[in-house]
């Protein structure tokens, strides 16, 4: 009966750590402590509701978590939200990191909103990617 305890304990902690190294190895950014990725998740769930130096602050501080924070932004670009996407577009071009730059182009070329869309095209933009040049001159 121990033998057994012992066994759906280890079969648990087993399972439980699955999951989180095969999200982490599914990723190329280096994954936050739990702690961080629910105050970055909190931090990107409260921008529809934020205004102005609120918001400012509150993107200021998601892009100075860099690495960490790139896969829950690069997530939020697919948010209903179109204040979210936007939002999480600008921390990614804060960060400043390269390989955000696939997840943009991508969503770039199904975003409807028209803000997004220009956000989206002056991120990639800022990262050195010119494909979405045109999006940025028409907005002009």
């Amino acid at each position: 009966m121990k033998r057994n305890l012992v066994l759906v304990l280890q079969a648990a902690l087993v399972g439980s750590c699955g999951s989180v190294s095969e999200s982490s190895t599914k990723s190329e950014f280096t994954a936050p402590n739990p702690l961080l990725r629910g105050e970055i998740q909190r931090r990107i769930d409260s921008i529809p509701y934020q205004h102005k130096e609120e918001l400012l602050d509150n993107m200021l501080w998601l892009a100075a978590q860099g690495e960490v924070a790139m896969d829950q932004l690069i997530d939020a670009l697919a948010a209903q939200d179109p204040k979210t996407r936007s939002s999480s577009t600008w921390c990614l071009g804060r960060i400043g990191d390269k390989r955000a730059i696939g997840a943009i182009r991508q969503r770039a070329d199904s975003e409807e909103d028209e803000i997004v869309r220009l956000e989206l095209a002056r991120t990639l933009l800022l990262l050195g990617d010119f494909s979405k040049t045109a999006t940025l001159i028409s907005g002009l």
